[in-house]
């Protein structure tokens, strides 16, 4: 009986041909080889699937399967296809460090409770050179603070909760690493929700699990003219909409059993009531309540601030600025 490899890397492509070597060769060249890649090819026109054929040659770890078009149908059938007890899901245009898998096992091993290992994230624009970012400074990393240079769990309910109040907590999937049971409790992409859909799942992702963050690996995050995630700021309000709409219904289930430590409660109070002293956080006057009672002032309401003063913020400061300082 042939025995199941430790990773799963999930590699969906289309037309991905002018970034994919760089990509494949990131993942060839890991110190963990005990993995299998799932390609998932929508029927790519730029030779992407030719490539692939010659390397699945060379290399059987390399497994291809190809099917209709769509970015988060491809993601969903390469992850249903995996064997692996862990999961990477690997975009096509981006690189991981070398050691990235395998500091990512390490780390859940020790943490067998733990689902989802989060890394930093360089960005790199289409020559592969990094483009400097001042992540400690964006709104939603500084509630670690320091922490964010060391290893650290992460409570899984708080990065919910700050999930609801900032859409999105993760820049990128490429810096997530899972056990492949996290989809069993999480559920799959939603693939009616557009582009978006990452940052749905992601929300239900922590929600069923902690967090084990590891500043040793890094990921990156290519930016580039033709990219899939370019669309315009109508389609991400139109998305953003559907998204509170989502947090909305999750959070009443979600409310009822929410126990978080009293030091963390107030550890995020202090972090939220400092986020005031923005102009555009005004609305978050009432931050004196502790953490469940926040959810319930920002979802029950309908006044997540990540909704309501994002158009109030584009309108004052436009969408260039806005952009810049929330890393939405």
């Amino acid at each position: 009986m042939k025995q199941k490899p430790k990773v799963s890397i999930c590699l969906p492509t289309l037309n991905s041909l002018q970034f994919l070597e760089e990509r494949v060769e990131s993942i060839r060249n890991q110190s963990l080889t005990d993995f299998e890649v799932i390609v998932f090819d929508s029927y790519s026109e730029d030779g992407t699937w030719e490539y692939l054929q010659n390397v699945a040659l060379e290399d059987k770890r390399f497994h291809l399967k190809q099917g209709p078009r769509g970015l988060y149908f491809g993601w969903n059938q390469a992850i249903k296809a995996a064997s692996g007890e862990y999961l990477y899901i690997a975009t096509s245009d981006d690189t991981f460090d070398l050691h990235f898998i395998e500091d990512a096992v390490r780390g859940l091993e020790q943490f067998p409770e733990v689902d989802i290992c989060a890394f930093p994230l360089d960005i790199i624009s289409g020559e592969s050179e990094v483009i400097p970012q001042k992540w400690e400074s964006y709104i939603q990393n500084q509630y670690y603070g320091d922490w964010l240079k060391r290893p650290h769990l992460r409570d899984g309910q708080m990065e919910f909760l700050r999930h609801g109040i900032f859409f999105a907590l993760f820049h990128s999937i490429t810096a997530l690493f899972f056990r492949r049971r996290i989809f069993d409790n999480a559920g799959y992409f939603d693939e009616t929700v557009g582009y978006s859909a990452d940052v749905h799942w992601t929300a239900s992702a922590v929600y069923a699990s902690d967090v084990l963050y590891l500043p040793s690996a890094r990921a990156t995050w290519r930016m580039h003219d033709t990219q899939v995630t370019q669309f315009s700021i109508e389609k991400q309000t139109e998305e953003y909409a559907l998204f509170r709409e989502q947090m909305l219904k999750k959070m009443e289930c979600a409310l009822t059993p929410f126990d978080v430590l009293s030091a963390e409660r107030l550890r995020f109070n202090k972090y939220l009531i400092g986020l005031k002293k923005r102009p555009y956080m005004g609305r978050l006057a009432h931050l004196k309540y502790s953490a469940p009672e926040i959810a319930r002032v920002l979802l029950r309401k309908q006044r997540r601030p990540s909704l309501y003063l994002m158009n109030m913020a584009i309108e004052k400061i436009g969408y260039d600025d806005f952009k810049e300082i929330t890393m939405l």
